[in-house]
């Protein structure tokens, strides 16, 4: 997570996790999916990317689902 901004580092991580099990631990599901998407929910957030084609792509990609 180099090069990225501040409030997205590992703390942040930390954050979206803790919260996620908070969730998870009310209404339930599978531990190991609620582990996965806190970590890669940034993944198509267009402030990491400089390439908007990319972002573009991803949107587009998580619509299909």
């Amino acid at each position: 997570m180099a090069g990225q901004q501040a409030d997205h580092g590992f703390d942040h991580g930390l954050r979206v996790l803790t919260s996620a099990r908070a969730i998870q631990a009310e209404v339930g599901g599978n531990h190991l999916v609620v582990g996965l998407a806190t970590m890669l929910h940034d993944v198509g957030d267009a402030k990491f990317h400089d390439d908007v084609k990319f972002h573009d792509d991803v949107e587009r990609s998580s619509n299909n689902l």
